[in-house]
């Protein structure tokens, strides 16, 4: 019985040790306003233009048509000029 008294004695003082720590640590968010350097003088830059990827070549292969769905597909391949 009287070791869980200390027990609890013990975990109270160090509960009691960590709240008063916490509570005496400076805030980080009261920095903020005073690490800002001359921040009337900051200017966005527009982001550059990326130089254009090399278009990629994709090779599509169709199933077989019938008589009426193949006259639809030259018709949609004959502005591309495939050759």
């Amino acid at each position: 019985m009287r070791w869980v008294a200390l027990l609890l004695l013990l975990a109270n003082v160090g509960l009691a040790g960590y709240i008063y720590l916490q509570s005496t640590r400076p805030d980080p968010d009261a920095n903020l306003i005073s690490l800002q350097m001359n921040a009337e003088q900051i200017r966005v830059v527009p982001p550059r233009a990326r130089p254009q990827a090399p278009r990629t070549v994709a090779c599509l292969e169709w199933r077989s048509f019938g008589d009426a769905e193949l006259s639809r597909a030259l018709a949609a391949l004959a502005p591309l000029n495939l050759g």
